[in-house]
């Protein structure tokens, strides 16, 4: 599945039924007894595995923690995996894309970012509840709903939640883009970026929830900031046509900036004119407390945290730029580009060490590269895919890391949907570019495939029985296929006219009817063998097999807006 290149979360995952409002006694009498009891504990995910890692807009994602876990994260879930015993434990805190994280200086505190969840094709969470009896009792529900940008900090042992930082007294705007603790007072203060219009830069005594100063941070997007190791309350940022050093002030509670000078003293034009990069895409510390950044030139700089000035540099060394710089085991200088290639460097000097090596060619730009043991280099790439790899060998992707479940359609398109029939044997999965196959999940090969659209597949179902298949498309219609064999697949019927296309299929019991939504509220009824619209009193008392209709007779979508948005 990490072949789709897209940033795809697919979850084995046994959940419970998604949280909703009843609209009928009538229509909830009719539930049965398990998915009755499913829908009013609407518990906790409980994932098994999670394959996909997020790597085209983020930096600094990957980490390695004592425990001998890699901890990346994907849609809502920082996942922990340990790569030689092929598990892997998760964080499910976050109601939202994380967009950040970052690891306390004793390596097992995590904080971790995610955006807010109130825009289009975000649908907040609504579960059964009693009424509100006061205007206190909203005010605290709308204060802790966390469906807001927010920050998590978490014990990476328990993986129990310690601290949130959110509500009126952090008032993130869109997303909290990165994330550091601070070094020297070994961790209490906690740096945030909201990707906000003007990137609030803010401080935090985490432990407190308590905030120390805040300022804006620059005029364009922050790809990255850290605590000086030496340098005590030192902040380096860099993004989009910026590169400061801010200096905190505790006493006063402010931030003061210091731009960074772009200049070289054996070179004075190096960086003025048109030679000043428009970008400073990473940075890293050295071991001797130098700043070390890579900028859109492909240009390694070497700057001096007092003067703010450049001491050495190292020009082209990655032709499009300098993504991804980290300090290895060695204490040398690692660096990934947009040419696909890994080197090695001296701090001191930023002469080269090595013949650098290369990604493949659909490797994709690299974003962020660390070295959590010995050789051992780890990449991730804007293709969302980690490589791992070092200097003697070729680097290769991890395949592994989904936990043994290596499943892999042939196709490159992304995936949009997917279903499993009820005895677990088969996987339909629909693509972007119309496509829809059915994979042998025993064998893990693609059994069948269909060229369905040109548009997307937006919902894909099997029926209880597992003889039949719903199959929409962006095109405002949808089919139905019966299949004897899972080489074998025949078209039943055909349903057209929609007004717009159909989403979150429903099978009942019998296996036949299916329902589904529009993407504009409407509901729809058709028999499964002849496509036909049934009426809505017909199927009224029938017992479905799921609730994956957000408007249906027992549950309804309560939100701002059909869509969910404000």
């Amino acid at each position: 599945m990490q072949q789709s290149r897209t940033d795809l979360q697919f979850v084995v995952t046994r959940a419970a039924a998604a949280g909703c409002r009843t609209l009928s006694d009538r229509a909830s009498a009719n539930l049965s007894g398990k998915f009755r009891s499913d829908f009013k504990s609407a518990g906790t995910r409980l994932i098994t595995a999670s394959t996909g890692y997020r790597g085209k807009d983020v930096r600094n994602n990957v980490h390695y923690l004592p425990t001998g876990e890699l901890l990346y994260f994907c849609g809502s879930i920082v996942v922990l995996h340990n790569v030689e015993e092929h598990t892997q434990r998760h964080y499910t805190g976050h109601t939202c894309d994380i967009r950040s994280v970052c690891v306390h200086p004793n390596r097992v505190l995590v904080a971790s970012g995610q955006s807010s969840r109130h825009q289009r094709e975000r649908h907040p969470d609504l579960e059964l509840r009693d009424p509100y009896v006061s205007a206190l009792d909203l005010e605290e529900d709308l204060e802790h709903s966390l469906t807001e940008a927010h920050i998590r900090i978490w014990d990476s042992v328990t993986l129990a939640t310690l601290k949130i930082l959110s509500g009126s007294k952090a008032m993130f705007e869109k997303a909290v883009s990165c994330l550091a603790f601070s070094v020297t007072d070994g961790g209490n203060l906690l740096a945030c970026v909201d990707d906000s219009y003007q990137h609030t830069l803010s401080v935090w005594k985490w432990a407190n929830e308590a905030k120390v100063a805040e300022a804006k941070g620059a005029n364009d997007q922050v790809f990255s900031i850290g605590w000086h190791p030496s340098v005590r309350n030192l902040l380096v940022i860099c993004g989009k046509g910026h590169f400061s050093f801010w200096v905190l002030d505790l006493k006063r509670e402010t931030l003061m900036k210091n731009s960074a000078i772009f200049e070289v003293v054996s070179h004075p034009t190096s960086y003025r004119g048109r030679d000043k990069p428009k970008t400073v895409l990473s940075m890293c510390f050295s071991d001797t407390g130098d700043v070390i950044t890579g900028d859109s030139n492909g240009t390694l700089s070497l700057w001096d945290p007092t003067t703010y000035k450049t001491k050495k540099q190292a020009h082209g060394v990655h032709p499009g730029g300098v993504f991804a710089l980290c300090i290895s085991r060695k204490g040398t200088l690692l660096s990934a580009g947009k040419d696909r290639t890994i080197a090695e460097w001296e701090t001191t000097d930023l002469v080269r060490r090595r013949r650098p090596v290369e990604l493949p060619d659909d490797a994709g730009t690299p974003r962020v590269i660390s070295n959590p043991d010995g050789n051992q280099i780890l990449v991730g790439t804007s293709r969302n895919t980690l490589f791992s790899g070092d200097f003697e060998t070729n680097f290769d992707e991890i395949v592994d890391v989904s936990c043994s479940c290596q499943t892999k359609p042939k196709t490159r398109d992304g995936i949009t949907c997917a279903s499993a029939d009820a005895a677990g044997s088969l996987l339909a999965l629909g693509f972007c570019a119309g496509t829809w196959s059915v994979m042998d999940l025993s064998t893990r090969d693609t059994v069948f495939e269909q060229k369905e659209s040109t548009q997307p597949i937006t919902a894909i179902q099997f029926s209880p029985n597992g003889a039949l298949l719903f199959v929409a498309t962006k095109e405002l219609s949808a089919l139905v296929y019966r299949f004897d064999t899972p080489q074998r697949f025949c078209r039943i019927a055909r349903i057209g006219t929609l007004s717009s296309f159909a989403i979150s299929p429903d099978w009942d019991v019998s296996s036949q009817y299916i329902r589904a939504n529009s993407t504009v509220g409407h509901i729809y009824h058709w028999s499964a063998t002849s496509g036909e619209l049934v009426d809505h009193a017909t199927v009224r008392d029938a017992e479905w097999e799921t609730c994956n209709c957000r408007i249906s007779f027992e549950a309804g979508c309560v939100a701002h807006s059909v869509e969910g948005t404000p």
